[in-house]
């Protein structure tokens, strides 16, 4: 068989866009499967069995200890080398990033003191944010939120105590808490100066400053979407902007689940009597309230907003519908009694049985009456339906 190179391109194009048709079909029915890495308890376990998702990242250990006089920073490779830290240092922040690794995990949790059912919620990343007060320690849990192709969310693990802060983090990404470590390193602002509760507030705060620049990409997003649907050149299917809606409102769902626990989490913080946090903390994490709550209210009112947007397609739409059946109304009324008129004058009776059978069919114009006849109807009813108001001017930009 001979093939040409001609013929070889263009197969090889088909196959391609066939291929990414394939991949654009898939995309779009996995994009919403957001949640597939959050694991939860398998039903009817032991209260305290520990159990990793298959999915987790392995794990790593990263220990920050700093004082007023400076800072150093280590991946440990065994738990046992974090007590070099933590005899020597006044603050110490541990990192466990992924949780893969399950003995890792309950050997800080042993050598720390952390509750069994503590260390379980860690591994079950489908909790909600909240914080609980044991005896030697406060732990909370609090998610991060960022967007890509879409919204996803990560949950981080707190537990503060005397001098040392513990972080469990689902992913390996060390761009978590950026801002904290640089200051740290640089020792800008109070940082050095303060506590470990200074600490655990800063990254409950980082955590909820990130909430804000995903709010603006889908501010931004719909922002889109509304000019989209109020532009009159528009070319894009109903159907994909309708798609494109629900994704964003589902985002803001899922961040509003995110979100909106967090002010309660702050404020019980804020509340509730422990030695582990100071008065001079508590400044500083009611204006992480403060944040918490704007983000929260800005989460509801781009709900509304896409909700609205929605609506206001969906009216848009129909208008264009009714536009388009009031024309084709009107071209049919216009042509019934045209219709009537062609009937009449094609009905041929005989002008010899009778003078009053057609004497228009004897006339030298009879043919150029008829079409004027049509024509002064038509103008008659374009200049009726322009009178009640049904004719009205196309809208200008």
């Amino acid at each position: 068989m001979l093939v040409t190179g001609n013929t070889m391109v263009v197969g090889s194009q088909l196959l391609n866009n066939i291929q990414e048709k394939k991949v654009a079909r898939h995309k779009f029915r996995k994009r919403r499967n957001i949640n597939a890495s959050k694991f939860m308890a398998i039903p009817g376990a032991a209260p305290g069995e520990l159990t990793a998702s298959p999915f987790s990242h392995p794990t790593q250990l990263l220990i920050m200890a700093y004082g007023p006089n400076g800072c150093v920073e280590q991946e440990c490779k065994t738990v046992e080398e974090i007590h070099n830290f933590t005899n020597s240092w006044p603050v110490v922040l541990i990192n466990v990033i992924g949780l893969g690794n399950v003995d890792i995990i309950e050997h800080i949790g042993t050598q720390f003191g952390i509750d069994r059912l503590s260390l379980e919620d860690v591994l079950n990343t489908g909790h909600s944010p909240k914080v609980e007060y044991y005896e030697h320690y406060i732990f909370s849990i609090i998610k991060g939120g960022y967007l890509a192709d879409q919204l996803d969310t990560e949950q981080f693990s707190l537990f503060l105590k005397k001098n040392v802060v513990i972080v469990f983090e689902e992913k390996p990404d060390n761009s978590s808490f950026v801002n904290v470590r640089e200051r740290i390193r640089r020792g800008i602002g109070r940082i050095r100066s303060c506590g470990t509760d200074y600490l655990y507030y800063a990254l409950l705060d980082e955590v909820i400053d990130r909430y804000f620049p995903v709010l603006d990409n889908l501010n931004h997003h719909l922002n889109r979407i509304e000019d989209d649907i109020m532009a009159r050149d528009n070319k894009r299917h109903p159907n994909d902007i309708i798609r494109e809606i629900h994704h964003t409102k589902s985002d803001l769902l899922l961040l509003h689940r995110v979100v909106w626990p967090v002010s309660d989490l702050i404020g019980m913080l804020m509340r509730e009597e422990t030695p582990l946090i100071t008065k001079a903390t508590r400044v500083f994490l009611r204006d992480c309230h403060d944040h918490s709550k704007q983000a929260n209210e800005l989460v509801q009112f781009y709900r509304d907003t896409a909700s609205t947007l929605l609506n206001t397609f969906l009216a848009y739409e129909g208008h264009k519908t009714n536009e388009i059946f009031k024309i084709l109304t009107m071209v049919s009324a216009i042509f019934i009694p045209l219709n009537f008129i062609a009937g009449v004058y094609g009905m041929n009776f005989s002008t010899e049985a009778s003078p009053f059978n057609m004497p228009e069919l004897k006339w030298e114009y009879g043919y150029p009456f008829a079409i004027s006849l049509m024509l002064l109807t038509a103008l008659f009813m374009l200049l009726y339906f322009k009178r009640k108001g049904w004719v009205t001017p196309k809208s200008s930009e």
